[in-house]
């Protein structure tokens, strides 16, 4: 019962190899989603760019 059991990921031999690839994954996933919500905002104005350029009107 006063015996905690660690969660098998948490290896001292290889824990910091791990901890590095974790970070890094999660560096390279925050980087892809920030590089996708930038084209996606670009993508969004140019088109609303063109349609009220298109629109003789005006907005």
């Amino acid at each position: 019962m006063s015996k905690v059991h660690k969660p098998p990921d948490r290896v001292p031999s290889r824990g910091g190899a791990h901890v590095i690839r974790k970070c890094g994954m999660l560096l390279l996933l925050g980087w892809t989603g920030i590089v996708f919500v930038i084209a996606l905002a670009v993508a969004c104005g140019l088109e609303i760019g063109l349609a009220i350029a298109s629109n003789p009107y005006g907005p």
